[in-house]
C-alpha cells in the first residue's frame, strides 16, 4: 500500500461511529468538558496500539521504514466540528468526502490517523469519523479503534476522578519488540509453484511477452484514467434491521452469505446497466481479514505482552478475486431482454420494474452467490497458502509495479469489504448513573435514575474507502452494528465512473434486499 499511496493513488479510508453520549455529560455547565472528556479517551485508545504512534520514512524508496514519534498531543489530530443550534445542519457527507480525499501530507513527523467530531451542540449524538492511511492500518482496524475507545469512554465515565492523571498527551512507547510485523512475517504463507510461477508471470513479464490471455477480456470497465484527480464520490445505503434479518435468513436457506449475495447483486445491477460493448465479463474483489489464521506471536522481549492480531491495529488483510464469465453476464442479459419485452413502458413506478426485472434474473443471482460463497470458503480452508502475501519477497520495487498497472486495463470492476458486526453495547460496557453538578464535571453522589441514558453506546457506523485510480472501479463498504441497520458505503472515482450508474446500483441493492427479505419471510425456501 506504501507504494499506492506514494503514487497518488489513492488517499484514505474511515470508519465512522455515532455515538450516543450519556445525559450526565451532556448536562455539564461546560461544553470543553465533554470535548477534553473524549479527547483524553482517544489519548488513552492510541496509548494501546503502537502502530498509532509511528511514522513512515523514506517512503518513496524500495524500503519504507516506520519511525517512532515523539510524544505528542492528540489534541491537534482530533478536529471537532459543532454547531450552535440544532436546527442547523451538518453535511456529514461533505465532511467524509472531504476526510477521504485529504492525504495525510507528514507522513514522516506525523502518525498514520486523524479523527473527526460533528456534533449538534446539545444533542446526545456523536458522529466521530476515524480516518487513517491503509499503509497503516485495514479495515478491521478502524473498527478495533472503535471498540477500544468505546470502552474507554466507559470506563472514564464510571470513574470516581474520570479526568484525574488522564491527559490528552501520548507517551509514545513504540519499539522494534513491541511492534506488530509485516503481515508476511507474523505467520508462514507457503507458496506452491504452480501457484507462484503464473502469478510471478502477470506481474512481471514484459507486455509483449505476456499471453492475452493473461489480461481479461472485456471486463475492464471502468478505464483507468491515471491522469484524472483522485476525488471520491460517495452514496450511503443504510439497509433496516428487518430487511438484514430476511436477507440473511434467504442466505442461510440457500447456504450462502451476506458478502456472496451482495457480490451476487452487484454483478447483475451493472450487467442489466452497461452494455456488452462495455463489459462481456466481470472480475470483482472480496477482503479477508488474516487474523482467524494467525496465532498469538509469544513476547519478543521481557515485559512486553504476546501480540494477538485479533486485537492488533495493523494492515492484515488479504483479497480473494472472483471471476464472472462472458456465459453468466450473457445469461443475466439474455433474462433481462426476455422480461423486458413483457413490460409495458411508462406503466409502472421504476421501483416496480427493477423487482420485475430482478425475478428474471434472480435463479441466476442466486447462483452467483453460491460461486462466490464456495470461492470464499475455499480460500478460507486454504488458510495462508498459496495467498498472494506470500509472493511480497519475490519483488523489490513496488513502485515500479504499481506504476505498471496504469498502463493495463483495469482487473476488477468493483470490490467488497465486509467488517460484518461492531458491538455498540457490549454486554460487560458499566453504565453511571451519575448526575452532574458544577462547572468541574459530575458529582459522584450515586443516586440512581431511570431517566436518561447511562452509557455510551454505538448505535450506527459506516466502512468508507477513498476512491483508488488503478485498484477496483467501485468500492462497497459494509458494517453492521449488533442489532442494528446494515450501512453499506459505496465509492467511486469522480470522473472516471458514471454516478448515475452508482446510484442505480445503490437503489437496486436496497430494492432487491427488501424484495429478497420479504420473500424469506411470506415463503422461507425450505
Amino acid at each position: 500500500m506504501a507504494a499506492t499511496y506514494t503514487n497518488g493513488l489513492y488517499n484514505g479510508t474511515s470508519v465512522t461511529c455515532q455515538y450516543t453520549i450519556p445525559s450526565h455529560l451532556l448536562a455539564f455547565t461546560e461544553y470543553t468538558y465533554l470535548v477534553l472528556f473524549f479527547k483524553c479517551a482517544v489519548a488513552k485508545t492510541i496509548g494501546e496500539h503502537p502502530l498509532c504512534q509511528v511514522g513512515i520514512i523514506q517512503a518513496k524508496t524500495k524500503k519504507p521504514s516506520w519511525v517512532l514519534l515523539p510524544d505528542f498531543d492528540v489534541t491537534t489530530l482530533v478536529e471537532w466540528h459543532v454547531v450552535r443550534r440544532e436546527e442547523d445542519r451538518i453535511d456529514h457527507l461533505a465532511v467524509l468526502k472531504h476526510q477521504l480525499d485529504t492525504k495525510f501530507s507528514s507522513i514522516e513527523s506525523q502518525p498514520g490517523w486523524r479523527v473527526t467530531v460533528t456534533h449538534v451542540h446539545g444533542t446526545n449524538v456523536l458522529n466521530v469519523f476515524f480516518v487513517f492511511n491503509h499503509v497503516n492500518f485495514d479495515g478491521q482496524s478502524g473498527k478495533i479503534f472503535h471498540e477500544g475507545l468505546l470502552r474507554n469512554l466507559n470506563h472514564l465515565s464510571n470513574s470516581e476522578t474520570p479526568l484525574t492523571g488522564m491527559s490528552t498527551m501520548v507517551s509514545t512507547a513504540a519499539t522494534a519488540s513491541n511492534m506488530p510485523p509485516p503481515v508476511e512475517s507474523m505467520a508462514h504463507f507457503p507458496i506452491s509453484p504452480l501457484y507462484a510461477i503464473p502469478t510471478l508471470w502477470k506481474k512481471l513479464a514484459p507486455p509483449f511477452l505476456r499471453s492475452r490471455t493473461t489480461i481479461p477480456p472485456q471486463h475492464a470497465w471502468p478505464p483507468i484514467i491515471a491522469n484524472c484527480p483522485v476525488e471520491t464520490d460517495l452514496k450511503v445505503v443504510v439497509i433496516p434491521k428487518s430487511v438484514v434479518e430476511g436477507a440473511l435468513a434467504a442466505c442461510r436457506a440457500r447456504n450462502t452469505t451476506m458478502t456472496a449475495l451482495l457480490h451476487a447483486l452487484t454483478v447483475v445491477s451493472l450487467t442489466l446497466q452497461l452494455p456488452e460493448s462495455e463489459m462481456s465479463a466481470m472480475q470483482s474483489v472480496t477482503t479477508i481479514d488474516l487474523r482467524r489464521h494467525i496465532p498469538k506471536m509469544p513476547p519478543v522481549a521481557p515485559g512486553n505482552t504476546e501480540l494477538d492480531s485479533r486485537k492488533t491495529m495493523a494492515n492484515i488483510v488479504g483479497r480473494l478475486t472472483h471471476r464472472f464469465d462472458p456465459s453468466t453476464i450473457s445469461n443475466i442479459r439474455a433474462n433481462n431482454s426476455y422480461v423486458s419485452r413483457i413490460i409495458t413502458p411508462g406503466k409502472l413506478s421504476d421501483k416496480v420494474t427493477r423487482e420485475i426485472l430482478f425475478l428474471g434474473v434472480e435463479d441466476i443471482m442466486w447462483s452467483v452467490a453460491a460461486k462466490v460463497r464456495s470461492e470464499i470458503q475455499q480460500r478460507l480452508n486454504m488458510r495462508l497458502r498459496n495467498n498472494e502475501l506470500g509472493m511480497m519477497r519475490f519483488a523489490d520495487d513496488f513502485r515500479g509495479l504499481v506504476k505498471g498497472t496504469l498502463n493495463r486495463p483495469r482487473v476488477c470492476t468493483f470490490l467488497i469489504s465486509n467488517l460484518v458486526l461492531i458491538d455498540g453495547d457490549p454486554a460487560d460496557t458499566p453504565t453511571s448513573s451519575t448526575q452532574p453538578v458544577g462547572q468541574d464535571g459530575p458529582t459522584r453522589g450515586r443516586t440512581t435514575s431511570d431517566e436518561g441514558i447511562s452509557k455510551w453506546t454505538i448505535n450506527r457506523a459506516g466502512f468508507t474507502l477513498s476512491a483508488h485510480v488503478n485498484g477496483a472501479g467501485i468500492h462497497l463498504g459494509v458494517i453492521t452494528v449488533k442489532g442494528g441497520d446494515m450501512v453499506i458505503d459505496m465509492t467511486w472515482q469522480k470522473g472516471v465512473v458514471d454516478d448515475k450508474v452508482c446510484e442505480q446500483l445503490g437503489e437496486d441493492l436496497r430494492t432487491w434486499l427488501g424484495h429478497i427479505a420479504t420473500q424469506a419471510t411470506e415463503a422461507p425456501t425450505p
